[in-house]
């Protein structure tokens, strides 16, 4: 699989809206500590971090599919999350790899 790591520039609706969804089915795929009520009551929380966030990188497949994201604050990684799908598949590697390697 042909994974590019980018780093977003411009955050238009329908990307947020497919990290926002991302961000959602890789909580409940992991997050099994979290209730229903916890992860309504963070949705607005992650919308409102995906727009602050200084640095945001997606992994994305040749067709456009995103596979994960990472945000990134004051050289500090503070999101990470991989669509279930894509777990294990080396994207969080590759998403770190580019922060480390690109970003310093």
């Amino acid at each position: 699989m042909a994974i590019t790591i980018t780093q977003l520039t411009t955050r238009t609706q329908d990307k947020m809206k497919r990290l926002e969804y991302l961000w959602e089915t890789s909580v409940r795929a992991t997050h099994d500590f979290l209730t229903e009520d916890n992860i309504q009551a963070l949705k607005p929380l992650v919308s409102q971090g995906l727009q602050a966030i200084p640095i945001l990188c997606i992994a994305e497949e040749n067709q456009g599919n995103i596979l994960g994201f990472m945000g990134i604050e004051e050289n500090k990684i503070e999101m990470l999350f991989i669509s279930p799908e894509a777990r294990g598949q080396g994207v969080g590697r590759k998403l770190v790899l580019y922060a480390t390697e690109s970003l310093g």
